[in-house]
């Protein structure tokens, strides 16, 4: 079973102790006391990379990421902060964005606070009834089209049909408010249905982007373009959030846990040991970076937990951040996406 948040051979990097075959880490949960537990027990859930039985995902991770444990066993034996060259890390780093529990949540966790937004405007009938009637207003192809539709076989003269198109043009308030008493029946039946579904939509999306590689191979193609290198901090304190890639960005939120073209990417981080960091930007030739800033960015940016090779007052009080900056998109974002959508299809 593969581990649905981060892989065991990204885990064992972060390893406080070692017993045989044996490997265990530092958990950080939110709210929560912190334990020190087996790597095999981190981010484990039944089923989260299989449908029914389908496990055809899980393989491919499982031998995607064999591949990938060469490369990150032989940096992590650098001492010194060391270019990239010849390595799967572009690969490794745009298969980390899109594998995790992490990155299903927070698209569920967005599509949630989405849908609140829309049962909200249905139960608004004033307004629904001012949105169609514009759409019907701006758009007078919407009752032609329907009206043939209706009318398909029907040997009526073209003028007859003129005639009705101006009719019911003609009575569209009419009917909207008709309508009016079933806007809430539909915003109920939404409101009920909706959130049952969205989860397994959203983890048939998941897989299926998976198995076929579209995203991943589309991301990987970008990040190759980057120059990656190896920064080894003195101090062995670096933490692993459930996230496991970050992204630094010029926009308002410097870190965020999935890039959108939309933001003009600075940096990709990639911790695979408490000391070593993967770095992925245009240039990286002499960056210098500070260990409580980087912890400080991957426990926000984590959704449930980080771990960490070592336990102590400073972890914990990472472990207060977590969640912070977690989020795809803010509420507020969403309510204006919203309204764009909204008054974007009124302005059609």
């Amino acid at each position: 079973m593969v581990n649905d948040n981060l892989p065991r051979l990204l885990l064992k990097g972060f390893s406080s102790r070692i017993e045989g075959e044996e490997h265990y880490t530092w958990v950080y949960r939110k709210n929560a006391n912190p334990f020190e537990t087996n790597i095999i027990n981190v981010g484990v859930s039944k089923g989260f990379y299989s449908k029914e039985q389908d496990i055809s995902v899980d393989d491919t991770i499982t031998y995607m990421e064999g591949e990938f444990a060469t490369d990150l066993d032989k940096i992590r034996q650098f001492d010194s902060s060391t270019l990239l060259k010849n390595t799967k890390i572009a690969e490794f780093a745009s298969h980390m964005e899109i594998r995790t529990r992490h990155l299903r949540d927070s698209f569920l966790e967005s599509s949630d606070a989405f849908v609140s937004e829309f049962i909200d405007f249905l139960r608004d009938t004033t307004s629904v009834k001012q949105f169609l009637l514009s759409e019907f207003q701006n758009k007078p192809s919407l009752i032609k089209n329907a009206l043939e539709s209706q009318l398909k076989g029907k040997s009526l003269p073209s003028n007859v049909k003129k005639r009705l198109y101006k009719i019911v043009s003609a009575n569209v308030p009419n009917f909207l408010k008709q309508f009016e008493p079933y806007i809430n029946l539909f915003a109920d039946y939404l409101a009920e249905e909706l959130p049952k579904r969205i989860p397994n939509a959203l983890k048939d999306g998941h897989l299926r982007a998976l198995k076929e590689n579209s995203v991943h191979e589309v991301r990987k193609e970008k990040y190759q373009r980057l120059q990656w290198k190896v920064y080894v901090f003195e101090q062995d304190d670096l933490i692993l959030g459930d996230c496991g890639v970050i992204f630094e960005v010029d926009s308002s939120r410097r870190f965020k846990t999935f890039w959108e073209e939309v933001d003009k990417l600075k940096g990709v981080f990639l911790p695979i040991s408490s000391k070593h960091l993967i770095i992925g930007s245009q240039i990286v030739e002499n960056l210098s970076l500070e260990l409580k800033t980087i912890n400080r960015a991957i426990a926000e940016c984590s959704r449930e937990f980080f771990i960490s090779k070592n336990s102590g007052y400073e972890f914990q009080n990472l472990q207060s951040m977590i969640g912070t900056n977690s989020h795809l998109m803010t509420n507020e974002e969403i309510s204006n996406v919203f309204k764009e959508i909204i008054s974007g299809y009124n302005q059609k």
